[in-house]
This record gives C-alpha cells, sequence and structure tokens, in this order.
C-alpha cells in the first residue's frame, strides 16, 4: 500500500465514522487457532525492510528498502 492509497481510506474512513476513531494495528498470533490481534499504534516512521528467506516475509533492517513503518 502506497502513502497516497493510505490517505484515500483514511479519508473515507473519517468521513463515514468520525475523526476520532481509534487505529489500531492488527497481526496474526502463533497459536494453533491463528488468532487475530489487535495493538495499538505508538509509532509512524521511515524504517528499512528486506526479504528474508529464513523467515519467508519481509524483515525490518537499516540495509533494506525505506517503508513507512507502523508500529
Amino acid at each position: 500500500m502506497t502513502i497516497q492509497e493510505l490517505i484515500q481510506n483514511l479519508q473515507y474512513l473519517q468521513e463515514e465514522h468520525g475523526p476520532d476513531m481509534e487505529v489500531m494495528f492488527s497481526y496474526t498470533a502463533s497459536d494453533y487457532w491463528r488468532t487475530e490481534l489487535a495493538q495499538s499504534i505508538s509509532s509512524v516512521e521511515v524504517g528499512g525492510v528486506s526479504w528474508s528467506d529464513y523467515h519467508r516475509t519481509n524483515k525490518l533492517n537499516e540495509e533494506g528498502d525505506d517503508v513507512i513503518i507502523i508500529g
């Protein structure tokens, strides 16, 4: 997702639900049921990301491509 796509989604949600709705980050737990969890966002910053063959997903690191990191 690009910054522009994120802004468009947030603008739509703001129109539908108002500006005071809380935004959270969702992720899948490592449990048997793969429970969907949600956590409050405490920061938005630029960070490096690169592919990890071991994890078969992107990982944070200083040498990777710059992306927006929401944590």
